[in-house]
């Protein structure tokens, strides 16, 4: 996770505070679980 998410998120964004940096996981491990195309194993 933080290899795909915070590692990419960190370059594009400074956070000032935890909820915005929540929100931006939140929306990520959305994608992640829901509309990334995965294998399925």
């Amino acid at each position: 996770m933080k290899q795909e998410c915070f590692a990419t998120a960190m370059r594009k964004k400074s956070y000032t505070n935890l909820d915005d940096l929540q929100q931006d996981l939140d929306s990520w491990l959305h994608y992640y679980t829901h509309e990334q195309p995965h294998s399925g194993k």
